[in-house]
């Protein structure tokens, strides 16, 4: 690809459509017999892009597990605090057990 100079009224890139389903890019062309003019190389997507992307996606896994077990033991102590909280304003003793132990003399 060629950047235009100053002295030049313009550059003209011509662009090939992507055909969908295509992964396999023939070798690059000059595109209308223009000599010089060459499509951009596509990179081909080899075993380092799909082992980074399964990493990516086994983080992200990851990290909504923690987010979802996180939740559900905060939902569980807010329900444990609000029936301690009942328990106490309706006027009860022994809402909370202590749990002492036992001296074997």
């Amino acid at each position: 690809m060629r950047s235009a100079k100053p002295s030049e009224p313009g550059c003209v890139i011509l662009f090939r459509p992507r055909h969908a389903g295509s992964r396999q890019h023939a070798k690059v062309q000059p595109v209308g017999g223009a000599v010089g003019l060459r499509e951009p190389r596509l990179a081909r997507e080899d075993d380092d892009d799909h082992r980074r992307r399964r990493l990516v996606h086994a983080l992200g896994l990851a990290y909504c597990l923690i987010l979802a077990v996180a939740g559900v033991w905060l939902a569980n102590e807010f329900t444990e605090m609000k029936r301690m909280q009942d328990c106490a304003l309706s006027g009860r003793s022994r809402c909370v057990p202590i749990n002492v132990a036992a001296h074997s003399d």
